[in-house]
């Protein structure tokens, strides 16, 4: 049992009907006397707490029910409903402001460790394969040239490092190391 399950003031096991006020979303919360927050008792995901949502007849995250609370529709495309306290955990209207998307994204990616933030940047970049320049012939002629990097990379439209990096067989590779286990057995064999 978890600290959140162990306060007193959360009714556990009791079919509730889901929420349909902010009183009701109060009663699933442990109001703390301090900030004010309500920290909601609910099915717990990294960084998301789920509540059922009687509304829309589905549990939902906090942002979508408050939206449904507030506005009697989710929020619009692009936009949702951040806690100003920093306690994603919060079911206290006063301390959710609608926020655009790409603001709430930014501020998350700040926080990311380094490691996290480096993984999503190869990913975004292989999933944007349509504008890559990338053709096998140029890279066969690239590795096959005699040329200077600067000299190929103009005529190219690349840069000299990223020449560089396709010799070195740091970029555009036919397919990466071990991705497969019939490209690991063609390198051993």
């Amino acid at each position: 049992m978890t600290e959140q399950e162990k306060k007193p003031g959360i009714k556990r096991g009791a079919n509730l009907g889901g929420v349909r006020t902010f009183e009701d979303l109060r009663q699933r919360s442990v109001v703390d006397p301090e900030s004010g927050c309500w920290h909601v008792a609910g099915y717990r995901r990294p960084g998301a707490v789920e509540v059922w949502c009687a509304a829309l007849g589905a549990s939902v995250n906090l942002p979508t029910l408050i939206a449904v609370l507030k506005t009697g529709a989710r929020a619009e495309k692009g936009s949702t409903w951040r806690p100003i306290c920093g306690n994603f955990d919060c079911g206290n209207p006063q301390h959710r402001k609608l926020t655009p998307l790409g603001d709430v994204l930014r501020a998350a990616a700040k926080d990311r460790p380094r490691g996290v933030q480096f993984r999503m940047r190869i990913a975004k970049t292989m999933r944007a394969k349509e504008g890559s320049r990338y053709c096998p012939q140029a890279r066969a002629e690239i590795l096959a040239s005699p040329e200077s990097a600067p000299a190929l990379a103009e005529r190219y439209g690349l840069t000299a490092s990223a020449i560089r990096k396709i010799r070195a067989g740091r970029l555009w590779r036919d397919a990466a190391p071990a991705s497969s286990i019939f490209n690991l057995a063609g390198k051993i064999l």
